[in-house]
């Protein structure tokens, strides 16, 4: 199984993010072009439009077979409402696609499976082992909100709010946190670690629960050009927000990747080694994130 998230940018022009309609065509050619370069059972796709007229999205997966799994703005929106309150701005938070021949059995999407106004939704797929997929988009700036999310997903996976407690449980999305934040080890969100600092707050003599975050270690022994994270800057320049966590990782089982090119684009500009304007090309800020899994 295929796994890919992707924070696009926003690009209707609200919210302070101009962009012209031939950077908008450019940026969805990109966009489709992974789509069919990588073809994935799950997409999910954080920020673009924010315009309830806008359903091009929608149209460019189903293009593709993939069939809407979560998006206020193109299903009947009186499912969310006993969940929350719907705004405009919220609606930038997630959008996912599944594939209609996806083998596997996943459980019908339904209200309960959202919260923190749809930035944080969960699949799961029910087979003998039970897999939960957290896909996410974490508030921007730093903030208590930003700290509840965190609490939020533990208490999702640990404390029975599920239904049921699932070892294989993988976290992705832009989580707009450093994978070395404070947030992930606070009382309130019950140690949810990366394993990189794992050892230096010894938190499995605790018996606390440990995620295995992959990106530092594939960053470390990447050997692209000017890759220093997931996220660039102009002002401040290389950031990682966008990444996974995997409870029982297996290097066999669970491979995860960067993703810099498609069939006939360049993502990441490797071409000039200095960190410039446009060095993620195509009017993008983030690199898509790929998680493959073995069931």
């Amino acid at each position: 199984m295929k796994i890919l998230s992707w924070n696009i940018g926003k690009y209707d022009g609200k919210l302070g993010t101009i962009l012209k309609e031939e950077s908008i065509t450019k940026k969805f050619k990109v966009l489709e072009d992974i789509i069919k370069s990588e073809v994935p059972e799950i997409f999910c796709v954080v920020e673009g439009t924010i315009s309830k007229e806008d359903t091009r999205l929608k149209e460019l997966f189903e293009t593709y077979n993939y069939v809407v799994y979560f998006e206020p703005e193109f299903v009947n929106k009186d499912l969310y409402k006993n969940l929350f309150e719907f705004k405009t701005y919220d609606s930038y938070g997630l959008k996912i696609f599944i594939k209609k021949d996806f083998k596997q059995n996943i459980l019908p999407f339904d209200p309960s499976r959202a919260i923190h106004k749809g930035r944080l939704v969960n699949i799961e797929l029910v087979n003998q082992q039970g897999v939960i997929i957290f896909l996410h988009r974490n508030m921007s700036r730093p903030s208590k909100e930003q700290h509840e999310f965190i609490s939020a997903i533990y208490d999702w996976c640990f404390k029975g709010n599920l239904g049921f407690v699932a070892n294989n449980i993988f976290i992705l999305g832009d989580f707009n946190l450093t994978p070395w934040s404070s947030d992930y080890f606070s009382e309130e969100s019950g140690y949810l670690l990366s394993e990189f600092v794992e050892n230096i707050y010894n938190v499995k003599k605790r018996n606390n629960p440990c995620f295995y975050n992959p990106v530092i270690n594939y960053l470390s022994t990447i050997k692209k050009k000017n890759m220093g994270g997931t996220f660039y800057s102009n002002n401040h320049g290389w950031g990682i927000f966008d990444f996974a966590l995997i409870r029982d990782y297996d290097k066999n089982k669970q491979t995860f990747e960067l993703i810099t090119s498609s069939n006939e684009y360049e993502i990441l500009n490797t071409s000039d080694e200095s960190l410039n304007k446009d060095f993620i090309n195509h009017d993008f800020d983030h690199l898509p994130i790929k998680l493959k899994i073995e069931l």
